[in-house]
């Protein structure tokens, strides 16, 4: 093909680059997660699994690179699915599920009054394992408690008749 004066083959970029303003190609697009947002507002207030969260998402935070570090270490054991934290366990623990859902401690109370009145009342430690197979929260003992202090039916039982378990029946 003859090459021809101002075809243009002898210029490596266009002659007009220069006038041209603002960015023509946008390659560096900013997207939000929404999933990472929505998980941020929902532990907004336990800081924990806020640190995980913006660990996980690279999100830039004013702190410093020692508690970065530290957030970043604490997010090994995590992973985000679904729109949830899920918190995964380690190939040698003894757990009897390989990921359970991380919950904030007030939802965590929830799930405790729903186990204890679905399963005939059961003690805390009964209520724990079985929400320690599905959950994770902090301060789980906690939230329990607070959940078996609410029951109407255990606080008239309560202690003071608690020993007419404990006798006999005799025949």
């Amino acid at each position: 093909m003859p090459k021809s004066e101002g075809d243009g083959s002898r210029w490596t970029v266009s002659e007009d680059w220069e006038t041209q303003r603002g960015i023509v190609n946008d390659l560096f697009a900013v997207e939000t997660n929404l999933e990472l947002a929505a998980l941020r507002e929902h532990f907004a207030n336990k800081l924990l699994f806020l640190e995980v969260v913006e660990a996980i998402g690279n999100l830039k935070t004013n702190t410093s690179d020692r508690d970065k570090k530290r957030a970043q270490h604490r997010a090994e054991g995590y992973h985000i699915n679904n729109g949830h934290l899920w918190c995964i366990q380690p190939s040698k623990s003894l757990a009897s599920r390989p990921r359970v859902k991380c919950v904030t401690q007030e939802e965590a109370i929830a799930l405790a009054e729903e186990e204890h009145k679905t399963n005939r009342h059961w003690g805390r430690d009964l209520v724990k394992l079985k929400l320690m197979d599905t959950i994770c929260s902090p301060w789980l003992d906690q939230s329990i408690w607070q959940a078996l202090l609410k029951c109407v039916q255990c606080k008239n039982f309560g202690s003071m008749h608690l020993h007419s378990l404990l006798y006999l029946i005799m025949w």
